[in-house]
C-alpha cells in the first residue's frame, strides 16, 4: 500500500493547480478580448493584451522557491500546433514580455551628422524592435488553455479528497491555504 502523501505536499499541489487554474480562466478571458477587437499585436492595446496572455498563461509553469511549477504533465497536447504554441508562450513570457532576450529585440540606433559650418552635429535616434506573437496563435493558446483547466479539475478534485476526505467532508465557506503549517 503506498504511503498517504504528506500534507504540506498536497497542499503544495493543491495551491498550484488553484493557481493554475485561475490563470488559465483568465487567459480565456484576455483571449476572448483579443479575438473580439482583433487589434495589431505592435499596438499598446494589443501588445498589452498579447504580454498578459503569455505572462498568464506561463505562470504556473514558471517556477517559484515556494511551491515549484505545475506539473508538465498538464501540457501535453496530441497536435503539434499545440504544442507549438505552448513551447512559443513560455518562450516569449521568458524571454519577451516578462524579460528582454536579445533573441527578440534589437535596439536600433541611427546617427545622422549635420555639418553646421564649423561643427558637425550628430543626431541620435534610437528604437526597438521587437519580435511579437502573431495574432493567428491566440485561438489556438484559448484551446491550449480550455484543455489545460479541463485536466486541473479532476487533479483539484483528487487533491481536496486526499486534504478533506470525500466530498461530502468538504469544509463550507472560504478557505485559506496556507502553505507555511502543516493543518
Amino acid at each position: 500500500m503506498k504511503p498517504k502523501p504528506e500534507r504540506k505536499y498536497l497542499k503544495r499541489q493543491l495551491w498550484k493547480v488553484k493557481v493554475g487554474e485561475a490563470c488559465f480562466e483568465m487567459v480565456q478571458r484576455l483571449c476572448a478580448i483579443f479575438e473580439k477587437h482583433n487589434p495589431t499585436t505592435c499596438s499598446p492595446f494589443g501588445y498589452a493584451l498579447v504580454s498578459s496572455i503569455a505572462v498568464t498563461y506561463a505562470k504556473p509553469f514558471t517556477s517559484n522557491r515556494i511551491v515549484g511549477a505545475l506539473s508538465p504533465q498538464f501540457a501535453k497536447f496530441p497536435t503539434e500546433q499545440h504544442r507549438l504554441a505552448h513551447g512559443l508562450m513560455l518562450e516569449l513570457r521568458n524571454e519577451l514580455y516578462a524579460h528582454q532576450d536579445p533573441k527578440h529585440a534589437h535596439v536600433l540606433i541611427d546617427i545622422e551628422p549635420h555639418d553646421e559650418g564649423e561643427q558637425i552635429l550628430y543626431k541620435f535616434f534610437h528604437g526597438l524592435e521587437q519580435h511579437h506573437l502573431h495574432q493567428r496563435w491566440i485561438p489556438i493558446v484559448n484551446q491550449n488553455a480550455a484543455e489545460i483547466l479541463e485536466r486541473l479539475a479532476p487533479e483539484r478534485d483528487r487533491l481536496m479528497g486526499l486534504l478533506f476526505g470525500g466530498e461530502q467532508h468538504w469544509p463550507a465557506g472560504n478557505i485559506t491555504l496556507n502553505l507555511y503549517d502543516n493543518s
